[in-house]
């Protein structure tokens, strides 16, 4: 039980960084105008 609950804290923990550093990224900071 506790280890599942470990499981899914880490795993919303990796979602919410990815979805951070996405938005971090999309907002300007790099262009995406140079990735493309």
């Amino acid at each position: 039980m506790l280890q599942k609950l470990v499981f899914w804290t880490v795993g919303a923990a990796v979602i919410i960084s990815i979805v951070v550093l996405s938005i971090y990224f999309n907002s300007g900071i790099v262009p995406q105008d140079t990735i493309q």
